[in-house]
C-alpha cells in the first residue's frame, strides 16, 4: 500500500505506461484515442521518464527493506512468485544462449540445425522456407557469438539469480540481511552490466568515419553544403513485399559485404540532411516536399524522416528540386542514367545524383507562381517567385552572361558569396527562408526574398562583391534568458524551502 502520494504516482505511472504498451498492440485502434505526441513516438518516446520513477520505487523498496516494514499480503506473494519463476526460466533460458552462443557456437548451431530440420520434416513446411529458415537461424548463431560478450553472459547470470531470489519462500526476509545491502549491491553490479550488455563499450568508427572521405587523398569530396538523403532499398520493407523470402535474403542475408549487421552513425552525413531528425520543419517546407510527394503517388503520414527508411526509393522529384546530391544507403540502388554509383563498402552505398539542382546558382531568369503545385514542373536555373512580390531589378536577356558568383564561406547560419560581373543578377540559395535571415552586400542590407516557394534569393549589383547572409538569433535571446532564470528561481526556492523545513524539525 502506498504510503505517499509520490509512491502512489509513481506506480501509476510505470503500471499505467506498462498496461498501455499491452493494450498498444492488442487494440491497434486505441492510438487513435492519444494525444498526438503518444501516436507519433509511441511508448519508446516516454520510456526515458518511466525509468525515473521505476528508479523511485526501488528506492522505496530497499527503504522498505532497511527499516523492515516491507508487508505484502499472501495471495500477492504467491503471485509475485510466479511471475519471478516465469521470469527466471527466461533468463535461465537468455544464460543458455548467451553461453552456447559465446563459447561453442558450432556445436550450439548443429544443435539446433538438428532440432530445426526434424521439426520442419514433421511439419512439412516445403523446402524454400526450410533451407530460408536454417540459413536464418546459422546467421543469428553467427551474429550472437559475434556481439555476445563474457559482460552479457555475466548480466544473464545475475539477472537470472536475482529474479529467482524473488521466488524464495523467505521472501522478503531473504533480502532484509544485512539491512538488505547485498540485495543492494546485487540490483547495482546487474545494472552495470545489463547497461554494458545494451551499449557494449567498442572503439568502431561510426559509418561515415569509416568510408575516410574527409582524407586528402580521397576521390570524393562531400562539401558542407552538399545535400544528402538516406534512403531505403527500392523494394521498401520485407513485410508488404510479394516475394518475402527474397526480400529478406537480399536485404539481410545474401549482401554484397555479407549477411547485414548493426552498424552506428548513419545520421551523421558530412553534408546537409534532407530528411534527418530535426525537432521540427518550417510548415512551408514540409507543405513543399509533401505536395511534391504527393504527386509522385506518395502520401506520407508522419515526421518527414519517415523518407529516410520505410518508403521504397524511387527518384522523387523533390530530391532534384531541393538539391540533393547525393543519396546514401544502405542496400544497392537499381541502376539508372539519373544515378551513378561513386562508392560502395559494407552496408554503405554512395550514389550520385545527376539531376540535382545546384546548391546555389545566378538566376537565368526569374518566373512567378501562384501555387507551390506549380514548381513540380520548374525549370532549372530559373528563379521563381511569389505573385505580389516585388520584383528584383534583373534583366532576363538573352544575351551571354559572363557574371561569376564562388561561395567562400559556409557554416550553419552564416554562408558567404564573392561575385563578380557586368549584369544585375539574382542569386538563388537553396535553404529554407526565414524572417530572421538578413543579407548583407558590401556591409550594406539588402532584402532576402522568398525564391522557389521557400528558399532565399537576393539581388546583386554589377562589378565584384562580398555577399553575406546570417540567421540573426537575438529574438530567440530572452526566451533562453528567462528559461535560466526560471530555474535559477526554482532551484533557489527548493533549497531555500528545504533548509527552513529542516530547521523547523530541529
Amino acid at each position: 500500500k502506498s504510503q505517499s502520494f509520490w509512491e502512489f504516482f509513481a506506480k501509476f505511472i510505470v503500471i499505467g505506461f506498462l498496461l498501455l504498451d499491452e493494450l498498444w498492440i492488442l487494440i491497434p485502434g486505441l492510438r487513435w484515442l492519444l494525444p498526438g505526441g503518444i501516436i507519433t513516438f509511441g511508448t519508446l518516446g516516454i520510456i526515458p521518464i518511466i525509468h525515473v520513477f521505476e528508479v523511485v520505487l526501488l528506492g522505496i523498496f530497499i527503504q522498505r527493506l532497511q527499516a523492515s516494514t516491507f508487508w505484502i499480503k499472501p495471495l500477492a506473494i504467491k503471485i509475485l512468485r510466479g511471475i519471478a519463476m516465469g521470469l527466471s526460466l527466461l533468463y535461465g533460458f537468455l544464460l543458455l544462449l548467451a553461453s552456447g552462443t559465446k563459447f561453442a557456437p558450432e556445436k550450439f548451431n548443429f544443435f539446433l540445425q538438428e532440432t530445426f530440420h526434424w521439426l520442419a520434416h514433421r511439419g512439412k513446411i516445403g523446402e524454400e522456407k526450410e533451407e530460408f529458415l536454417s540459413a536464418v537461424i546459422s546467421e543469428n548463431i553467427q551474429l550472437l557469438h559475434e556481439t555476445m560478450g563474457w559482460h552479457y553472459v555475466i548480466f544473464c547470470g545475475l539477472a537470472f539469480l536475482l529474479v529467482l531470489g524473488f521466488s524464495n519462500k523467505k521472501f522478503p526476509e531473504w533480502f532484509s540481511r544485512n539491512k538488505s545491502i547485498y540485495f543492494s549491491l546485487l540490483l547495482l553490479i546487474t545494472n552495470l552490466f545489463l547497461s554494458w550488455a545494451i551499449y557494449p563499450l567498442n572503439k568502431e568508427p561510426l559509418i561515415w568515419e569509416r568510408q575516410g572521405f574527409t582524407k586528402e587523398s580521397s576521390p570524393i569530396k562531400i562539401r558542407a553544403y552538399d545535400r544528402i538523403a538516406r534512403v531505403n532499398a527500392a523494394i521498401g520493407t520485407c513485410g508488404s513485399a510479394k516475394e518475402f523470402i527474397a526480400c529478406a535474403k537480399f536485404k539481410f542475408l545474401e549482401g554484397e559485404f555479407g549477411p547485414k549487421r548493426f552498424v552506428a552513425g548513419y545520421r551523421l552525413p558530412h553534408g546537409l540532411d534532407f530528411s534527418g531528425l530535426t525537432s521540427f520543419s518550417q510548415k512551408e517546407v514540409a507543405s513543399l516536399i509533401l505536395k511534391f510527394l504527393e504527386i509522385d503517388g506518395l502520401n506520407v503520414k508522419g515526421p518527414l524522416r519517415y523518407l529516410q527508411k520505410t518508403p521504397p526509393f524511387s527518384l522523387f522529384k523533390i530530391y532534384d528540386f531541393a538539391g540533393v546530391k547525393y543519396f546514401a544507403s544502405v542496400y544497392p540502388l537499381p541502376t539508372s542514367e539519373k544515378i551513378k554509383l561513386i562508392h560502395s563498402s559494407f552496408q554503405f552505398y554512395l550514389y550520385q545524383n545527376l539531376d540535382a539542382w545546384p546548391y546555389y546558382y545566378l538566376a537565368d531568369r526569374i518566373e512567378t507562381i501562384s501555387d507551390v503545385k506549380e514548381l513540380y514542373n520548374a525549370e532549372k536555373g530559373v528563379a521563381y517567385l511569389w505573385e505580389g512580390s516585388r520584383k528584383p531589378d534583373f534583366s532576363d536577356s538573352e544575351t551571354e552572361r559572363e557574371n561569376q558568383i564562388e561561395l567562400t564561406s559556409f557554416k550553419f547560419g552564416e554562408i558567404e558569396f564573392h561575385s563578380s560581373g557586368i549584369n544585375e543578377e539574382f542569386l538563388v540559395v537553396a535553404d529554407a527562408w526565414h524572417p530572421y535571415w538578413h543579407a548583407f552586400v558590401d556591409g550594406k542590407e539588402v532584402e532576402v526574398v522568398k525564391t522557389n516557394g521557400v528558399f532565399k534569393g537576393v539581388s546583386v549589383p554589377p562589378g565584384s562583391h562580398k555577399i553575406r547572409l546570417f540567421f540573426d538569433n537575438k529574438p530567440y535571446r530572452p526566451g533562453i534568458w528567462i528559461a535560466v532564470l526560471s530555474w535559477i528561481i526554482f532551484i533557489g526556492a527548493w533549497v531555500g524551502l528545504s533548509r527552513k523545513h529542516s530547521n523547523a524539525l530541529r
